[in-house]
């Protein structure tokens, strides 16, 4: 059985970005635009497939993960990592005072703006897709997840702090136990807070069952 793990994330979405103070985008290196550049991250699975004619899609590269940003959301509609055994060795920890910063790989005008988040009214939270947490063996992979191309907004830290958090932590734990996963991360996208779709068990590549997994098998 293929050994893929796939994330749906139902998250409301609003015009976004960041926090005030982050830090300048580095330059685009154009050979993060091809997602042939980052090959050995989603190969062993393929990329998701747009259906129909699509525009304002802008696919980027990143150490740990590759991601499709929709310039009309300015969120990302799908974030994909490799997530191996060997990786999660928890030599680092998440930086403290980390800000989000802009993606230098999405255009300008679909850029999430600093400030968007600050004191908007929904008390929305910056979600990580790829989580900093995934990438604990190396300080760099974990800055590099501080994009508004791998965030979209959560409703309160009720969400992205409890039950998101609690997930992220189930999936490091099946990658542990498992050796290596898959993750496809992204935001059900709907109109008048409705979801679009329905996830059933079927849905699940694991046949429906769920993953059963103790804090003592990640280390």
């Amino acid at each position: 059985m293929r050994k893929i793990l796939t994330l749906i994330v139902i998250a409301g979405y609003c015009s976004l970005a960041g926090v005030a103070g982050a830090k300048p985008p580095a330059a685009c290196n154009i050979a993060d635009k091809n997602p042939d550049s980052c090959r050995p991250i989603w190969s062993g699975i393929g990329l998701p497939a747009y259906s129909g004619t699509v525009s304002g899609k802008t696919a980027v590269c990143h150490d740990r993960f590759v991601l499709s940003h929709d310039a009309a959301s300015k969120t990302p509609d799908w974030v994909v990592e490799l997530l191996t055994k060997a990786k999660l060795n928890n030599k680092f920890k998440r930086p403290k005072g980390e800000n989000f910063s802009r993606d230098p790989c999405v255009p300008p005008d679909a850029q999430a703006e600093p400030g968007d988040y600050a004191g908007d009214a929904d008390n929305f939270e910056i979600g990580h897709m790829a989580p900093s947490e995934d990438f604990n063996n190396s300080d760099v992979n974990m800055r590099d997840t501080f994009v508004f191309s791998n965030a979209v907004p959560q409703a309160g830290d009720r969400f992205n702090a409890a039950i998101w958090k609690t997930l992220e932590e189930q999936v490091r734990d099946a990658a542990a136990a498992r050796g290596k996963l898959y993750v496809i991360t992204g935001p059900i996208r709907g109109t008048g807070g409705q979801r679009t779709i329905n996830i059933a068990k079927a849905d699940n590549a694991c046949g429906g069952k769920p993953y059963n997994s103790t804090r003592s098998r990640r280390r």
